[in-house]
């Protein structure tokens, strides 16, 4: 699971809250980034006790079943806990990559990390372009259930 599937999943979450037009939901949703930060600071500290290879497994995997969880759901609140879960799993997997790549290519690191930014932006901006559309024309199941499949 990568950055596809995330950016894919979290912006036809993005247009389903929208269209819910309820503003606290969408706050919140607008929020989650800023409140996964203590996860963040959690996946340092597991990065530094456990093996990065099974933490990126972890923080790849889990978010899978989140996402089909999405599919299923309607109610907002689950939506935003399963997107809050989803999204601090990103930061242990996003945390597992870049100490993977230190760790294997420390002597050609910039040129490496350049390319694992390139690769995230590109999967970024097609993911912000397939999931609302996915969404309009497929429905909630379809949408996080590709994004589950990535």
């Amino acid at each position: 699971m990568g950055t596809l599937a995330f950016s894919q999943a979290f912006a036809a979450l993005a247009l389903l809250l929208a269209r819910a037009d309820d503003p606290w939901v969408m706050s919140w949703f607008l929020a989650l980034g800023y409140l996964t930060f203590p996860a963040r600071l959690v996946a340092g500290a597991l990065l530094d006790l456990w093996d990065a290879r099974r933490l990126l497994l972890l923080g790849a995997l889990l978010p899978a079943f989140l996402f089909l969880g999405m599919g299923l759901l309607a109610s907002l609140p689950l939506l935003l806990l399963l997107a809050y879960l989803a999204l601090s799993l990103s930061a242990l997997q996003l945390s597992a990559w870049d100490t993977l790549l230190t760790r294997r290519f420390a002597e050609r690191l910039e040129g490496e990390m350049g390319r694992l930014r390139t690769y995230r932006g590109v999967a970024d901006l097609l993911g912000d372009l397939i999931g609302p559309s996915l969404l309009t024309l497929a429905g909630q199941k379809a949408s996080f259930v590709l994004a589950a499949g990535l």
